[in-house]
C-alpha cells in the first residue's frame, strides 16, 4: 500500500497527539498506526489479542484462522495481509532464524485495547468468571492452573467463534466430556484448536458444529477415524493434525465437498479452487498394517469434481475404487510420484463391465496430462486404454512391460509432448504404430532408456501409408535422445516422410549408435551430437541446407564434414558451428568453409589440419 502526502499530513495533524496519557497508556503513535490500517488488516490484527504476550505463532496457523473467520479470501490473500502487518512491525521474529513470530508488548496492548470484549485469555481459574458474555475469540493458556472439568463453563458463551486450548489433559475420561460439550454447545464456532493427549476418538457431537471451518488437533496420538457426523460439516475447510495419525476416514467423507486441506502425521491433502488435489504420504518403509491404513485413507478421500489429481508417496498396492473415468468426469491431469508399491492404475484398465459403457469412454477422453514418476512396480501388461484427449505424457521409471504399453498409443491425435526417462523395460519403439497414431506430436524426449535398441517399423513403409493413413509425424519438431546405451540405429526414424517438420535433433551419449543420416531432412535447423564414439560415416557427413546450428562433441568416428553443402546459396544458412574433441575428424571442406559462419568454435580435433586450433570466431555483419 502506497502512503500519500495526505496520509502523512493527516497523521501529523491528528488530535491523538494532544491527548494526555499516563505511563500505562498506549502510545499515540501506536494507536495511529492501527487506526490508519485498512479495515481488513485491522480485523486480522485485532484477533491476535486472543494470544498472550510473548506467544510464538506460525504464519500458516494465523493465516488459517483468518481464512476460517472470513477475514481473507484464501492463502494468497492471507499471506499478503500477514506480510503487510509484518512490514509495519505489528509482527516480528524473536530471532532472525526463527520460523515463528511474536507481537511486541506495546503492540499487544494495542490489540487488546481495540478488540475490547471480543477477545479474552484464560490464564487462571479466576479468569473463568471474567470471560465477557459476548466474547468471540477465546484462548486457554493456564499452565495447569485450571481443572479440566471447569472448562465446561465455556459452553455458556454462545457467540464464541474461536477457541484455542493450549492445555494438555492426559486423562481422556476427564477431557472427552469437555470436548463433547464444546462441540455440542458452541453452535457458532468456526475455529477450534486443542490438544488430544489421551483422547483417541472424537465425539459424535462434532457434527453439531455446523459452522466449523478450521479444526486443529495437537498432540502425538493415533485415532482410528472421525465420527460419522463429520460428514455433516459442510463448511469444514481445514483439518490440521500434523502430529496425529488418522488411520482412515469414515464412509461419506467425500461429501465434505469444501474441504481443502488435511495435514496429519505422514499424510497431507490439499485442494485448491481450480480443482487440483494433492495427496502426499511422507512415511518410512511401511508394515503391511500401515500400508492397509494408507489404502483405507485413500479410499474415503474426497474426489468429486476433481480436475487435477497428484498422488505422492502413496505406499499402497492398489488404487481406490473411485479412480475410474465414470466417477471422475472432469479429470484433466493425473500424476503418480514415488508410489513404490503400486501395481496398476485402474483408470487405464478397461474392465469387462466397462466394455460398451458410453459414460466410461466419454469420461476417459477428457484426460489431457499423464505423469508417472518412480512407480517401479506398475505392470502395463493387459488391456490398457489411453485417452485420445491426452496432450502430454511423462514417464520416469514407470514400471515394467513398457513395450506393450507404448504399443497402446492408439489414436492419440491430441498428444503434443512425450517424454521417457529411465524406462528400463523399454526395448523397442513401434514406429509403425506411432506414425499412424500421433499426428500432433511436437516434442519427443527419450532419456536414459538403457535397454532401448531400436526405433523401427515392423510394417513396410508402404503399408503404413495406405488407406489414407498418416504418412509421418507431421508436427514433430524437436527430438532429444540422451544416454540410450544400446540404441544402434535411427535410420528408419530419420526419414523425410517420417519427419517432415523436424527442426531440432539432439543425440547425447548413445555409445552404440552406428549411423545417423540427416542430409535429407530439409527443415532441420539445429543438430547436436555428443559422446557417440561409434558413429561412423562411410562418406563425408552431409548437412541439410536448412541447418543453422551444428554442435559435435566427442564423436571420434566422424572423419569428414561437408560444410560447403550448406554454404552454396548466396546467403549462407549455417550460423553457429561447434566441434570439440572429435579426434578422427580430418576435413570440414577447407578453411574457407567457416569464413561466413557467424559463430565458430573448433578445438581438440587433432587430425584436422585445415585450420589452426583452437579456433574461436565471431562474425559481425
Amino acid at each position: 500500500m502506497e502512503l500519500s502526502t495526505t496520509h502523512w499530513k493527516n497523521i501529523k495533524e491528528s488530535e491523538l497527539w494532544k491527548l494526555k496519557q499516563s505511563d500505562t497508556d498506549i502510545l499515540p503513535a501506536l494507536r495511529l498506526s492501527y487506526l490508519y490500517l485498512p479495515p481488513k488488516l485491522k480485523r486480522c490484527f485485532s484477533i491476535c489479542a486472543m494470544f498472550p504476550k510473548d506467544h510464538k505463532f506460525g504464519k500458516d496457523f494465523l493465516a488459517d484462522i483468518w481464512i476460517a473467520q472470513g477475514y481473507v479470501e484464501g492463502p494468497k490473500d492471507a499471506s499478503m495481509c500477514f506480510n503487510a502487518l509484518a512490514n509495519r512491525s505489528f509482527f516480528q521474529k524473536p530471532s532472525p532464524q526463527s520460523p515463528k513470530y511474536v507481537i511486541h508488548d506495546l503492540m499487544h496492548d494495542t490489540a487488546q485495547l481495540v478488540s475490547k470484549d471480543e477477545c479474552f485469555i484464560i490464564k487462571h481459574a479466576s479468569d473463568l468468571d471474567k470471560v465477557p458474555s459476548n466474547v468471540r475469540h477465546l484462548s486457554i493458556f493456564t499452565n495447569g492452573n485450571v481443572q479440566c472439568s471447569e472448562l465446561k463453563s465455556i459452553c455458556d458463551k454462545k457467540k464464541l467463534r474461536s477457541l484455542v486450548c493450549d492445555e494438555s489433559y492426559s486423562k481422556a475420561k476427564d477431557f472427552e466430556p469437555v470436548i463433547n460439550c464444546w462441540f455440542r454447545e458452541l453452535p457458532k464456532i468456526r475455529v477450534l484448536s486443542f490438544k488430544l493427549s489421551g483422547v483417541r476418538q472424537l465425539p459424535e457431537s462434532m457434527g453439531n458444529s455446523k459452522h466449523l471451518r478450521y479444526l486443529s488437533l495437537l498432540g502425538s496420538v493415533t485415532f482410528s477415524t472421525f465420527p460419522l457426523s463429520v460428514c455433516r460439516l459442510h463448511h469444514l475447510n481445514n483439518i490440521d493434525s500434523s502430529s496425529c495419525v488418522i488411520e482412515k476416514f469414515p464412509p461419506g467423507f467425500s461429501d465434505v465437498l469444501i474441504l481443502e486441506k488435511i495435514n496429519s502425521k505422514g499424510f497431507s491433502y490439499s485442494k485448491d479452487h481450480s480443482g487440483k488435489l494433492w495427496l502426499k504420504w511422507c512415511l518410512p518403509l511401511q508394515s503391511p498394517e500401515a500400508v492397509k491404513i494408507t489404502e483405507n485413507q485413500m479410499e474415503m478421500l474426497p474426489h468429486w469434481n476433481l480436475q487435477h489429481l497428484q498422488v505422492i508417496g502413496y505406499p499402497g498396492e492398489s488404487c481406490p475404487t473411485w479412480l475410474q473415468p465414470n466417477l471422475l468426469p472432469r479429470l484433466r491431469s493425473l500424476e503418480f510420484t514415488d508410489c513404490i508399491n503400486l501395481k496398476s492404475i485402474l483408470f487405464f484398465l478397461q474392465l469387462d463391465e466397462s466394455l460398451g459403457n458410453t459414460s466410461w469412454s466419454e469420461n476417459i477422453n477428457r484426460l489431457e496430462e499423464l505423469v508417472i514418476t518412480r512407480c517401479g512396480q506398475i505392470s502395463w501388461q493387459g488391456s490398457v486404454v489411453l485417452p485420445t484427449s491426452l496432450r502430454k505424457i511423462v514417464l520416469e521409471r514407470p514400471g515394467y512391460s513398457m513395450d506393450h504399453f507404448v504399443s497402446c498409443f492408439l489414436d492419440l491425435t491430441s498428444l503434443t509432448y512425450l517424454k521417457f526417462y529411465h524406462c528400463d523395460s523399454l526395448t523397442a519403439i513401434p514406429l509403425h504404430v506411432w506414425r499412424n497414431n500421433l499426428p500432433s506430436l511436437e516434442e519427443l524426449f527419450i532419456f536414459y532408456c538403457n535397454n532401448l535398441t531400436s526405433i523401427v517399423s515392423e510394417a513396410s513403409s508402404s503399408s503404413s501409408t495406405t488407406n489414407g493413413g498418416i504418412k509421418g509425424f507431421s508436427s514433430l519438431a524437436t527430438i532429444c535422445i540422451h544416454r540410450c546405451d544400446k540404441l544402434l540405429s535411427l535410420h528408419e526414424f530419420l526419414k523425410p516422410d517420417c519427419l517432415p517438420a523436424v527442426k531440432t535433433i539432439e543425440v547425447y551419449y548413445c555409445e552404440e549408435l552406428m549411423s545417423l543420416s540427416v542430409d535429407r531432412l530439409d527443415g532441420l535447423q539445429q543438430l547436436t551430437i555428443r559422446g557417440s564414439d561409434k558413429l561412423n560415416m562411410e562418406r563425408a557427413m552431409i548437412l541439410p541446407s536448412s541447418l543453422k546450428k551444428l554442435d559435435l562433441n566427442c564423436c571420434q568416428g566422424i572423419e569428414s564434414i561437408n560444410l560447403a553443402n550448406g554454404q552454396l546459396a548466396s546467403s549462407p544458412v549455417l550460423e553457429e558451428l561447434s566441434i570439440y574433441n572429435c579426434s578422427g575428424l580430418k576435413s570440414i571442406g577447407g578453411a574457407a568453409a567457416v569464413d561466413k559462419i557467424k559463430k565458430v568454435r573448433i578445438d581438440e580435433c587433432h587430425e584436422l589440419k585445415e585450420i589452426q586450433q583452437p579456433l574461436f570466431h565471431w562474425y559481425v555483419q
